[in-house]
């Protein structure tokens, strides 16, 4: 049940995306990643990908005691709500970006060292 909401969530993400690159971004000549951060409310349409992308870190920190993905449960839900809220100042949101980047590269870097039986799991969430 939660791989598929995750999944569901992805979905709503993609096609927040790209309904937003569509309706705002391109008639600005402007790329989805700029549009979104001069339109913070445009968050509530790519977000969703994000809300996946976390649940998925958050089951990796706790089935396989990943720290980095522990880490990432908080990091990218609060820069993301920081950048929504208009809270939090450029500094801090660069700052935690780069947190991002490096706990997800060590995270991704992680996963070429994990058996696949352990990575894949229960098979039926394929099916």
């Amino acid at each position: 049940a939660i791989n598929r909401f995750l999944q569901a969530l992805w979905v709503v993400g993609v096609l927040g995306s790209i309904g937003t690159y569509l309706t705002g971004a391109q008639p600005l000549d402007e790329s989805l990643v700029q549009y979104v951060l001069e339109h913070p409310a445009a968050l509530w349409f790519v977000g969703p990908t994000f809300a996946a992308l976390t649940g998925l870190v958050f089951k990796e920190g706790l089935c396989y005691g990943k720290l980095e993905a522990g880490i990432l449960t908080f990091v990218i839900p609060g820069l993301l709500l920081g950048h929504l809220s208009g809270l939090m100042d450029n500094g801090t949101k660069s700052g935690l970006l780069v947190v991002w980047m490096a706990l997800f590269t060590i995270f991704a870097a992680r996963k070429f060292q994990q058996p696949i039986k352990d990575d894949i799991g229960d098979k039926s969430v394929f099916m």
